[in-house]
């Protein structure tokens, strides 16, 4: 049995026919796939317990971690559309899951945050503030200055307006203030640009 925040039942695993109740009472690895068998789940699940208490367990917001906020201590991650967990869990939309800020995917975090890509670099720069080490403010605070431009498309009535955008500087900006620390905002700024662009 797993529970949420509030000390309740949350989803139960029947490990006599694991997979085979509701959807979403499925167990998944870091990779996306299924994992099936009693065996394997409670192999999994015994890895996971010991790298958190070898490694300490994320600090949670527990009123942001649902939508995966910076610095909320969860992760939120699509699942990829030929992946088991988005063909077993798929309900007619696009299928997250929301998993721990564990130590063990910063290091990934922070290889993303120099990608060739801006959405992937902004990315990175948001789940960052989750790992508020010396390191990992020192790079937000180098992404301040990351030149990757988007465009901003807003809608009024029937007018359209576009504009530049910094995806990676709002990102990085709004971790190191998950953080809570003090810095000005970035050239570029834009307050309109949405959470949601950079989740």
């Amino acid at each position: 049995a797993f529970f949420n925040h509030q000390g309740q039942i949350d989803i139960i695993i029947d490990l006599k026919k694991p997979g085979d109740t509701a959807s979403w009472e499925r167990a998944f690895a870091v990779d996306f796939k299924e994992i099936r068998g009693r065996r394997k789940i409670l192999r999994a699940l015994k890895g996971r317990l010991e790298h958190h208490e070898e490694h300490g367990w994320p600090k949670v917001n527990t009123e942001n971690y649902v939508s995966g906020k910076a610095g909320s201590g969860y992760l939120k991650y699509e699942a990829p559309f030929d992946s088991d967990a988005h063909n077993r869990l798929y309900g007619g939309s696009a299928v997250y899951l929301i998993v721990p800020a564990d130590s063990y995917r910063m290091k990934k975090i922070i290889e993303l945050a120099s990608d060739h890509e801006t959405a992937v670099r902004a990315r990175a720069a948001w789940r960052l503030a989750n790992y508020h080490t010396a390191e990992t403010e020192r790079l937000l605070r180098e992404l301040l200055l990351d030149p990757g431009t988007s465009v901003l498309t807003t809608r009024s009535g029937e007018s359209k307006n576009e504009s530049i955008v910094y995806p990676v500087r709002q990102a990085a900006f709004r971790a190191l203030r998950a953080m809570e620390v003090g810095v000005e905002k970035p050239a570029g700024y834009n307050k309109k640009y949405p959470d949601s662009f950079l989740e």
